[in-house]
């Protein structure tokens, strides 16, 4: 507050001086104007709300691009089990622009609608000599890094990317899925300049908060890096929010931090 108040006070000093100097002509408000756009970037760079919306306005305005790197586990699966026929359905579903570009045994790579290009994956090997972490009866599905304009990102959200997702999981027939998705920017994103403005960006090394995003199950989480937002959910409705919160840059201390 008391930062606000001595900003508050130059301005309407520098203000009141301007007026009295020069009287109340074109040059005077275009003197103040001067002022006004001297004082803004110490005044945003003290708001971390201001600062965050102004970073919004910027990448809607460019519309900067954004990779979008998603992996997602079903597990519990009642239905399909084979990547090749997974794959078969998808592209059906799909309709025009997809096929399948490689397949083996428990693996099938397969672009979808000219926009992904997709890898199912099924363990045909015994259960002991499975990856850690990895169960038999378990599909992994992995999007290819894809380039996403910041603009046109709710629409590829809410369109595009969760209908194959809720699409996949209702053909795989699965009880259990596991969404992780790493959004990477071209340039340090907000959160980063947010807390580390007032440090020698040089000096540091390595930058990261995670704060989880109120859901249904509790487990969606955004975690924040230097150069790119990690969003990881263990349900499509939130993973559907975390997603929604790293993109429009909700400050942490609006939701649960960690």
């Amino acid at each position: 507050m008391r930062f606000y108040v001595i900003v508050g006070v130059i301005f309407v000093l520098s203000t009141i001086a301007l007026l009295l100097v020069f009287g109340s002509t074109i040059q005077t408000l275009v003197n103040i104007l001067i002022v006004v756009i001297a004082l803004l970037p110490i005044v945003v760079r003290k708001s971390p709300r201001l600062y965050l919306w102004i970073a919004k306005i910027r990448f809607t305005v460019l519309n900067t691009p954004a990779s979008w790197d998603l992996n997602v586990r079903f597990r519990e699966i009642r239905d399909v089990t084979s990547p090749l026929s997974l794959a078969s359905s998808l592209i059906q579903w799909a309709g025009d622009g997809s096929n399948i570009i490689s397949q083996s045994e428990d693996r099938v790579v397969v672009r979808l609608m000219r926009r992904f290009v997709i890898e199912l994956y099924h363990p045909s090997i015994r259960e002991e000599l499975l990856p850690e972490n990895l169960e038999e009866n378990e599909v992994v599905i992995s999007i290819l890094p894809i380039n996403v304009g910041y603009r046109d990102s709710r629409n590829f959200l809410n369109r595009e990317l969760l209908p194959l997702l809720e699409e996949s999981c209702r053909k795989l027939g699965a009880g259990w899925a596991s969404y992780a998705m790493q959004i990477t920017l071209p340039e340090r994103n907000p959160f980063y300049g947010l807390y580390l403005q007032q440090f020698n960006l040089e000096m540091v090394r390595d930058f990261k908060i995670e704060f989880l995003v109120p859901s249904r199950t509790k487990q969606s989480r955004v975690v924040v890096a230097k150069e790119h937002l990690t969003v990881v959910s263990d349900s499509i409705e939130g993973f559907r929010s975390a997603v929604s919160a790293a993109l429009a840059f909700r400050i942490p201390e609006m939701l649960s931090c960690q």
